[in-house]
């Protein structure tokens, strides 16, 4: 069990101590109006069986909230969506959350296809006002992932080639910063799809990702690679076995595997003008050790040692390394296949960054000392 999980276990368990109890489903839940109920009455009939539904058969909708319900002798998870056309309440169980089952919060704001599953009908025995059959919506991202990602597959199956080179353009719902993985996520043909930071551009240690991937924002793509696999093979569906509480998703699921590399510059090519040219040129602190000594980043993706003489003038600091300060280099040996080399550090043209308060403390305080 992983930190996260462990976490969730710890919280259900306090419930569980706490007697928490949810709402029903069927009181609590918003109810459709007659036309909302006309509308998607006439949008599941269109295609009969979620099996035989295509992409014409998704629906628009937003993400409202994420709530937990009673249902039946079960808590169920639900995020509560809007359609575009008719702004009809559409309710998607943690079961058919599709590959973000886990986190339903994250579809709250965001814009993606589902598909109108079935009708949860009952009659208001409360309601005086409202006599009579009433219904709420069940929809399924699940459903809209799997018919998405079988017509993209369909399309690798027929033509790898052709499908691999094929330029796609997604726009970005959000972006997960991590340490050592961090995702693009983005929205593509109504569904969402993730890319690794390295497939999205040139890592950069000065040149966070949020700078160039950012919400709303639409850029060229490729699908390099889709896998035919199944929900019981993700690695979140296995962790979530030992958990009874949690229903799972099931069946087919589309792994599709995307990259933007082809579309931005070749750093490579532009690193070695500059070497062939013994060109002066500006470069950043990446890394400073007192010990271990400089690292500057020469383009993105490239990261060399900076050597700057003992006789010098600048004396760069850690903050120099928070800051990424801006030097002069000349790079004087380079190593294209590794990606190593050492720069020459010629100058701080806007000089070394300024001292931290607790340093400049530090400091007074060993000169009073004396």
């Amino acid at each position: 069990m992983n930190e996260n999980e462990q976490e969730l276990q710890e919280v259900l368990d306090a419930d569980a101590r706490d007697k928490v109890t949810y709402p029903l489903f069927v009181k609590a839940a918003e109810q459709l109006t007659r036309d909302q109920i006309s509308k998607l009455a006439e949008i599941k009939r269109n295609y009969g069986s979620p099996e035989k539904a295509t992409e014409k058969d998704l629906v628009n909708a937003h993400g409202v909230a994420v709530s937990t319900y009673t249902l039946g002798k079960k808590h169920m998870p639900m995020l509560l969506m809007r359609m575009d056309s008719n702004d009809a309440p559409v309710y998607i169980p943690i079961t058919d959350g599709g590959t973000s089952f886990r986190h339903l919060e994250n579809f709250i704001d965001q814009d993606i296809k589902i598909l109108i599953t079935k009708f949860i009908s009952f009659d208001d025995v409360n309601n005086k006002q409202k006599k009579g059959q009433h219904y709420i919506a069940m929809g399924s991202i699940t459903n809209a992932e799997q018919i998405v990602g079988k017509e993209l597959y369909d399309e690798f199956q027929k033509d790898p080639e052709e499908a691999k080179n094929k330029d796609r353009v997604g726009v970005v719902s959000r972006v997960v910063v991590a340490n050592r993985l961090s995702i693009v996520m983005f929205n593509y043909r109504g569904i969402t799809l993730g890319m690794l930071e390295r497939n999205f551009h040139q890592r950069s240690l000065t040149h966070p990702i949020t700078r160039d991937a950012y919400i709303g924002k639409s850029f060229k793509f490729r699908i390099s690679n889709i896998t035919k696999t199944t929900y019981e093979d993700m690695t979140s569906v296995k962790n979530d076995e030992n958990l009874s509480h949690i229903e799972l998703p099931s069946g087919t699921r589309y792994f599709i595997e995307t990259t933007s590399l082809p579309f931005i510059p070749n750093y490579d090519e532009e690193v070695k003008k500059l070497y062939e040219q013994r060109a002066w040129f500006s470069a950043r602190i990446a890394r400073y050790d007192s010990v271990k000594g400089i690292l500057v980043e020469i383009a993105p993706g490239w990261w060399i040692k900076g050597f700057l003489p003992a006789n010098s003038i600048y004396k760069p600091t850690i903050q120099d390394q928070i800051h990424h300060t801006l030097v002069t280099v000349r790079i004087n040996r380079i190593d294209f296949e590794k990606h190593t080399g050492q720069a020459y550090i010629h100058s701080f043209p806007q000089g070394v960054a300024a001292p931290s308060v607790d340093s400049v403390m530090d400091q007074n305080y060993d000169i009073d000392q004396k």
